[in-house]
């Protein structure tokens, strides 16, 4: 390749060099709008670090080939052409304009990971969840914040931050941001939040119940969606296949209301996710759910058992785990028959399962995704380890009115989080016949987010369902 055109890598780009990580010697490059992730050997990711600076093809290969030497790469010069090539037409790399030398910071270069902890973490959150508020225009029975309307929202995060807040957040690398509450749309400056997210590089989630979308809201999030193409979806919650079952659950006129936001918004362009809890009373009408969705445009649909945190914590809404097992089965039936026009998924974030021993990306089983690649930050700016564990106060890592989340984010106080407890601490596990096969043990968060101590047993935890429940928990 001879080409005399200067290239420059896209501004949308976010390279993430994360070798340190686990030890993996993981290096990636993340495009949002194509849902693409591409890992890389670490001289291809060094030119692409090089790339940030407009250069012709031969430069580029010249780098490369030093880079190679460095690194004990073999380079070859037609592979390399290709990859350049499938840059160029995916618009990871596009012609320079003139007189520009160099696109906007794209990495976390400048960052480094704590140095303090046994099993060193991502050196900043690939997934952020940003509350934006806990006021809520409903009262659900299974509300994870607890939001009702009663709540005034005060010492919320201004306008001014939150944008602040986003922009730091995508110059670090975070290559996902959850826009969620309470209820989002409740907040009057949500136009303006919601508009800025076409500047991310960043997968934008925005979650809502759909109740009240205002006049411009639906425009808005449309033009984000075609900004941001595969990079952005709003996520909607449907709770039961009839009035009756998700209105119990939700509140008056809920089920409606989401209908009908998951139609308005397909109609507009805008790709809708929904998400819907297995309760006693829904248990039957997973495929009367996956219809409706079906019907309306949604593209992907995950059902999951309800967790214990919030208001859940107060209401019958739990199953037996036969129940749930039996759910999961047919989750995986209605997916093979919905495929490909929709994808339907079985959540078991709240759900004990067997951890499969050859999956060899599982983290080790005193870590979670909380504080390894994964932050939380509450409507007032506290930062947590995990959206469970926001407003739990002996979870508090941090506060972005006071620190950067850089700074938080390499703090000391996370050391706990990255290795620094054995499951041998863990009450109740010891003896147990689900011990070291557990897919739960190690989320100590849901632990105290439910009232539990740091190294107690989930009240949802296989060993009390096996005791309350029988069978072996398969």
């Amino acid at each position: 390749m001879t080409s005399s055109t200067a290239y420059v890598l896209a501004d949308d780009v976010i390279l993430r060099d994360e070798a340190p990580y686990l030890q993996s010697d993981a290096r990636f490059l993340f495009l949002a709008r194509q849902a693409l992730t591409l890992y890389l050997s670490a001289s291809t990711f060094e030119t692409l670090v090089f790339l940030t600076t407009a250069r012709i093809p031969n430069q580029a290969w010249e780098y490369y080939l030093d880079r190679c030497a460095v690194n004990g790469d073999v380079p070859k010069r037609p592979e390399f052409d290709g990859f350049w090539q499938a840059l160029v037409e995916m618009q990871v790399l596009r012609p320079s304009e003139a007189g520009e030398r160099s696109s906007r910071p794209h990495s976390n270069l400048g960052l480094k990971p704590s140095e303090t902890c046994r099993i060193q973490p991502m050196s900043f959150p690939t997934r952020v969840s940003l509350v934006l508020t806990a006021r809520c225009n409903l009262a659900c029975k299974h509300c994870l914040r607890e939001s009702s309307p009663l709540l005034r929202g005060e010492g919320e995060l201004s306008t001014e931050r939150v944008l602040r807040l986003m922009e730091e957040l995508d110059s670090n690398g975070a290559t996902s941001i959850q826009l969620s509450g309470g209820e989002v749309t409740v907040r009057k400056d949500i136009l303006e939040i919601v508009d800025y997210t076409r500047r991310l590089r960043s997968h934008v989630q925005f979650l809502t119940n759909g109740f009240v979308l205002r006049p411009g809201l639906i425009e808005v999030l449309a033009e984000v969606q075609a900004a941001k193409k595969q990079g952005f979806f709003v996520h909607l919650s449907l709770d039961g296949g009839t009035p009756a079952t998700n209105d119990w659950l939700r509140g008056a006129r809920a089920y409606s209301r989401t209908l009908s936001a998951m139609e308005s918004l397909s109609k507009a362009g805008v790709t809708v996710v929904v998400e819907s809890c297995l309760t006693p009373r829904n248990i039957g009408e997973l495929e009367l759910i996956a219809n409706l969705c079906l019907d309306r445009g949604v593209s992907q649909l995950t059902f999951h058992p309800i967790s214990y945190t919030g208001r859940a914590g107060c209401n019958p809404l739990f199953l037996p785990i036969e129940a749930v097992e039996q759910a999961a089965s047919t989750v995986d039936a209605l997916a093979r028959q919905f495929a490909p026009a929709m994808t339907i998924e079985f959540g078991r974030q709240f759900s004990p399962h067997r951890r499969d021993a050859d999956d060899s990306s599982l983290l080790p089983a005193n870590t979670t995704g909380a504080g390894m690649f994964h932050m939380a930050i509450g409507a007032d700016g506290k930062v947590y380890p995990c959206i469970e564990s926001v407003g739990a106060p002996s979870l508090v890592m941090g506060d972005v009115q006071t620190d950067s989340t850089s700074e938080i984010w390499r703090g000391p106080q996370w050391d706990l989080f990255r290795g620094g407890w054995t499951t041998d601490e863990l009450e109740g596990c010891r003896g147990c016949i689900f011990d070291g096969r557990c897919s739960t043990q190690a989320c100590r968060c849901y632990a105290v987010a439910t009232g539990m101590g740091f190294y107690s047993p989930f009240r949802d935890c296989y060993a009390n369902k096996h005791i309350l429940w029988g069978g072996d928990g398969r």
